[in-house]
């Protein structure tokens, strides 16, 4: 039979404490608490330490599962006054581009040549040809075609059109100058507005003719020959 270490009184292996100087006989007894309220730690002999019936029932008790928060969709404050940041940045710049491409017009990538075609072409006399324009579509401004001529077999490079403007062609052997009238002064080629070509060296009789390009595309909208006689 054990003993308790204290007093070394006679005591059973199921007594918690010692019935006569009150010592603790088990690690993890609280006195005034009966015995048969703890049973053996798990794995561990009858007179290791003991924990309590309803501990053990507590901490067995099943509880509702809960999900971790994600973090990641919770929207602080400083989230979102970051987001309204960039965007008071970000919404004007946007802003200026679309005006901006407003006011560029269509991009060159999506434009298309329009159509057009000399009415007739005549003698004003022996050394000044007119040709009269029909109307483009669609309108087609003057600023944005450009012309070259052709006299025999020389070439001239292309040359940007301005509306009511001489230009003086030349090569080494021949010269002309060329002149676009817009009659309605709005700067759109229309039925009637016309261009003349005058030279006093192109011998008479050789073939010339004149070429009008739409610049944004390089695509040929009319062109049509005359001579000089």
């Amino acid at each position: 039979m054990p003993h308790c270490k204290v007093c070394g009184n006679p005591v059973s292996k199921t007594d918690a404490e010692c019935r006569l100087c009150g010592a603790i006989l088990k690690p993890g007894y609280r006195r005034g608490q009966s015995s048969n309220d703890y049973v053996p730690s798990p794995g561990s002999g009858s007179n290791l330490g003991q924990y309590r019936k309803d501990d053990l029932s507590h901490s067995e008790a099943s509880t509702p599962y809960q999900a971790p928060k994600d973090e990641s969709r919770v929207w602080s404050p400083k989230k979102v006054i970051a987001v309204v940041v960039v965007a008071a940045i970000l919404l004007p710049i946007f802003a200026y581009s679309v005006i901006a491409l407003m006011d560029a017009g269509t991009p060159p990538f999506l434009q298309t040549t329009p159509t057009g075609q000399f009415m007739w072409v005549a003698h004003e006399d022996n050394r000044t040809v007119r040709g009269t324009f029909d109307d483009f579509y669609p309108d087609t401004h003057f600023s944005e075609c450009s012309f070259r001529v052709q006299i025999g077999a020389w070439t001239s490079s292309a040359e940007g059109v301005v509306a009511n403007w001489y230009y003086n062609v030349s090569s080494s052997d021949y010269s002309v100058v060329v002149y676009f009238a817009d009659l309605g002064m709005n700067g759109i080629i229309e039925a009637g507005d016309y261009c003349t070509i005058s030279s006093l060296d192109v011998p008479l009789g050789l073939q010339c003719s004149i070429e009008i390009l739409f610049e944004p595309t390089g695509g040929s909208i009319c062109s049509t020959q005359f001579g000089f006689s």
